[in-house]
C-alpha cells in the first residue's frame, strides 16, 4: 500500500492510518449471490466529532472494492493509480447510493464552486460546495443543518446516508464466473486530490515544481479501514 520516499514518510503513514483507525471503519454488512448478480452492502462509520474528512477541500477518502473468483478480477471499484483514482468524473464525482459499474466510485469529498457554478479548487475563488458528502458526526441534523455545513449533491436524498454513517450497495454481475468469491473493501485517504494536484501544475514557480516533484515520489493512499468476506 505504502510506497515512501524516506523512513519520515513511512512513519507519517502509520501514524495516520493508526488515528484515522480509531474513529472511522468500513465494514461489510452483507454480501450474498442471487443468481448472475453478487450483492454486496457496505457500511461506513464516522465516530468522530466532525465531518470526515476535514479540514482543506482538497482532502478526499473513498471506497475501494475488489470482487475475485479466486484466479481473476471479477470487478472492482476505486482502484489508485499514480495519484488518481481510477473512473472518477470530470469535473467531479457525485454521490452514490448504488453502484453497478467499475467506473462508479464512491468518493467522499467537499468540492467547491466559483460565482458562476463552476468547480474550482482555488478557496479564494470558492462561493458554494456542488458537492459535501463528507460523513457527518453522530447528532448532526441533516435537514436541519445551516447552509454553509450542510450536505450538498445527491447525497441529500440517499436514505443510506446519515449522521455518522453512510450505507452503499454494489450490484456487480458475475456471470461466466464461479465462486467461491472474496470480497475486498478499503477506505483510503488523500490528503490532496488529484483534480487539486491538477490544478497547481497550471502555475509555474520553482516553490510549486519542487512541491510536485516531492509529492511524486510518495505514495499518497493511506488505508483507513478495511474489512473481507467469502461468498460461495
Amino acid at each position: 500500500m505504502f510506497r515512501c520516499s524516506s523512513l519520515w514518510s513511512k512513519r507519517c503513514a502509520i501514524k495516520a492510518r493508526e488515528m484515522f483507525g480509531s474513529f472511522i471503519r468500513i465494514k461489510i454488512i452483507s454480501a450474498d449471490k442471487n443468481g448472475d448478480k453478487l450483492n454486496v452492502d457496505l457500511k461506513v462509520e464516522n465516530n468522530a466529532c466532525y465531518k470526515f474528512p476535514t479540514g482543506f477541500p482538497s482532502r478526499r477518502v473513498w471506497i475501494h472494492l475488489k470482487v475475485t473468483d479466486g484466479k481473476n478480477v471479477v470487478f472492482e471499484s476505486g482502484r489508485a493509480e499514480n495519484g488518481r483514482i481510477v473512473g472518477e468524473d470530470s469535473p467531479y464525482e457525485p454521490h452514490h447510493d448504488v453502484i453497478t459499474k467499475e467506473d462508479d466510485v464512491q468518493i467522499y469529498e467537499a468540492v467547491m464552486v466559483d460565482v458562476n457554478g463552476k468547480v474550482t479548487q482555488t478557496l479564494l475563488r470558492a462561493a458554494d460546495y456542488i458537492k459535501d458528502n463528507r460523513i457527518p458526526p453522530k447528532g448532526f441534523d441533516i435537514e436541519s443543518a445551516k447552509p454553509d455545513v450542510s450536505v450538498k449533491g445527491k447525497a441529500i436524498t440517499d436514505p443510506g446516508f446519515k449522521d455518522s454513517e453512510d450505507v452503499v450497495s454494489y450490484l456487480i454481475d458475475v456471470s461466466g464466473h464461479e465462486g467461491p468469491y472474496r470480497v475486498e473493501a478499503e477506505l483510503l485517504y488523500y490528503p490532496v486530490s488529484y483534480p487539486f494536484l491538477k490544478d497547481l501544475e497550471k502555475i509555474s514557480t520553482p516553490e510549486i515544481e519542487d512541491f510536485l516533484r516531492r509529492f511524486a515520489e510518495v505514495e499518497m493512499a493511506t488505508l483507513v479501514s478495511s474489512d473481507t468476506a467469502l461468498v460461495s
